[in-house]
């Protein structure tokens, strides 16, 4: 996600919805030969080499406001700073920075998912953008990806004489559409999970295991329920609308 014009045009703060954190903050992109990136940590406090976990532990929530003033054309990705906006002190505090934030392109990125906590006053300086789940391509990226690992893991046991040549044959993590159907509207962490337990239990990518848990995933909301599709010849009582369905078919 590309985020480049929001500073360019002066956006002094911007929130992120999603509740793929890490997802989210991976696919940020900020044209790095005009501007800075600091990516800043609730407990960790400033990164500096997110892959060498190297990190200043010392700045905290007001403190990195105080620094974001300071620093020159630089958009400050701040995880899961949504916990510190019903804080009074913190909403001041990024009331009094704006100006300088606008004035010389710096914006405070807010990566969270709690959009409810933004007070009225600082929803008209932030606008917010959801991070979609993964698409179509992007689910066929994450089973492949997967899928080669499985295939590389059952070789190397092969190899090792961990792993029979019958057990090595029960495997198969071909996949087809159907799979990718089966994982759309799930977390990338969601679909490494489901996929690694089909993998364990299934030796396979089956899409019933995928679907039991996706059914699970979305009872938890308390909004909605998940029915796997059902024949025509299922439906009880609903001859004639089954007919009528078969003719416009």
């Amino acid at each position: 996600m590309d985020l480049t014009n929001y500073l360019k045009a002066g956006y002094g703060s911007i929130f992120l919805q999603t509740t793929e954190i890490k997802r989210a903050i991976d696919s940020i992109t900020i044209d790095k030969t005009k501007f800075k990136t600091v990516l800043w940590n609730p407990t960790r406090g400033i990164i500096i080499d997110k892959y060498k976990f190297e990190y200043d532990i010392s700045m905290d929530q007001l403190e990195i406001l105080a620094h974001a003033k300071e620093t020159e054309k630089t958009g400050f990705i701040l995880e899961n700073y949504d916990n510190y906006l019903n804080n009074f002190a913190i909403i001041q505090q990024i009331l009094n920075i704006y100006p300088f934030l606008k004035n010389n392109q710096k914006c405070l990125i807010i990566v969270g998912y709690k959009t409810k906590v933004i007070s009225p006053i600082l929803k008209e300086l932030t606008p917010i953008i959801e991070f979609n789940l993964p698409k179509k391509d992007e689910v066929e990226k994450i089973i492949e990806s997967i899928s080669d690992a499985a295939k590389e893991n059952i070789d190397e046991a092969l190899r090792t004489e961990k792993l029979s040549k019958e057990e090595y044959d029960s495997c198969d993590f071909s996949y087809s559409n159907e799979h990718i159907e089966a994982c759309k509207g799930m977390s990338k962490e969601e679909m490494e999970n489901v996929l690694a337990l089909s993998i364990i239990e299934k030796h396979k990518f089956d899409t019933k295991t995928i679907y039991k848990r996706k059914r699970a995933i979305i009872k938890s909301t308390g909004f909605m329920d998940f029915i796997q599709p059902q024949p025509l010849d299922s439906l009880g009582g609903m001859d004639l609308f089954i007919k009528y369905l078969t003719k416009i078919k």
